[in-house]
């Protein structure tokens, strides 16, 4: 399943192909967590496009990337979710340029 995602666009005119800025929340959080952050980093980078990436795991009210905790993670989360989450957000980056145009 493709990750859900917030997206930032600043207002101002954006170079041909803007640069793209990745933001990941933390466990119990959700794509919305990091987004306030989106003109300032957009500003420094003269003008990105900013997607919040939402954890695919539910996980204390909110997501998660994996389950646990990153000092001690369950065996299903070394096992499998991990990379599964890593997989699941290379795939949003090979298909930005063309989604997001970035």
């Amino acid at each position: 399943m493709p990750l859900h995602y917030a997206l930032w666009l600043p207002t101002t005119t954006l170079p041909a192909q803007p640069p793209l800025v990745l933001l990941l929340h933390g466990s119990g959080s959700n794509e919305q967590d990091l987004l306030p952050l989106a003109p300032l980093l957009s500003d420094a980078l003269g003008g990105a496009v900013v997607a919040s990436l939402r954890g695919p795991y539910d996980q204390l009210g909110g997501y998660a990337w994996f389950h646990g905790n990153s000092a001690r993670p369950p065996r299903v989360a070394l096992d499998q979710q991990i990379g599964d989450s890593a997989d699941k957000v290379a795939a949003f980056l090979d298909a930005a340029p063309a989604a997001l145009g970035t």
